[in-house]
């Protein structure tokens, strides 16, 4: 089940459509932040397609699907099984979600901007601002897990957000779930530990942020890196404490 479209051409009326089991009957629900109201259900075509039209409620606004066959309410209900879309942001025209996004790299263990060198950590960091009139929801990062810098190896419960943002769900692959109101900036950072570099070259980190109703940019952070050998780890002796 998909909603393909949310729009609102004057601000007070809504289209969604989209795709549901064939002759389903779908039902649509607002959100707008302090309220979910539920819509009148429409009928899928033989294809599964939809398109309900209605009253926008106020505020900043997302919507959701269901198909839903289990409903008490509605015994003779058609479908192959039961299903959930969104949420999706419904677009109102003039003022359409806009997100920027940048990434950088640091040195932690040298010089910030390097090169760095075998054994020492460089941090990556996305972040991401809301640049436009509208909340952006469903904030992320692709592909999750992203590709692993060259020579580098990720640190354990190293990826983290913080910021202005809310609903961010981090982990050491990416991020997801994230929403910024207009204005708002949060940042993403991850850590990596650069193991042994054959010849002088550079690793870069790279994603795609995303977020729903906007265009997905994509973000590079590059680190030259220095040749060398990892370091060895030192061996230690641990040595039980008897109390006296």
């Amino acid at each position: 089940m998909t909603i393909a479209s949310a729009h609102s051409a004057d601000g007070l009326s809504v289209e969604v459509s989209g795709t549901a089991n064939p002759l389903s009957l779908v039902d649509i629900f607002f959100d707008n932040q302090i309220t979910v109201a539920r819509a009148s259900a429409v009928l899928a075509d033989a294809s599964g397609n939809y398109t309900f039209t209605g009253t926008l409620p106020s505020g900043t606004v997302s919507v959701y699907a269901a198909s839903t066959l289990a409903d008490a309410a509605h015994p003779n209900r058609l479908g192959s099984s039961s299903a959930w879309a969104g949420p999706r942001a419904v677009i109102v025209s003039g003022a359409e979600p806009q997100l920027a996004a940048t990434a950088s790299a640091t040195d932690l263990s040298g010089e910030p901007g390097g090169p760095a060198s075998p054994g020492h950590i460089i941090r990556f960091t996305v972040t991401m601002t809301n640049t436009g009139p509208v909340g952006v929801i469903s904030i992320h990062s692709a592909p999750i897990p992203f590709d692993t810098p060259l020579n580098t190896t990720i640190l354990l419960a190293s990826g983290k957000v913080q910021g202005q943002g809310s609903g961010f769900v981090a982990s050491d692959g990416g991020f997801a779930s994230g929403a910024l109101a207009p204005g708002q900036v949060e940042t993403y950072t991850v850590d990596a530990l650069v193991g042994t570099v054959a010849r002088a070259s550079m690793t870069l980190f790279t994603v795609e942020v995303g977020g729903d109703g906007t265009i997905a940019v994509p973000v590079v952070a590059r680190m030259r890196l220095q040749p060398g050998s990892a370091p060895t780890p030192v061996p230690r002796a641990w040595v039980p404490l008897i109390g006296s």
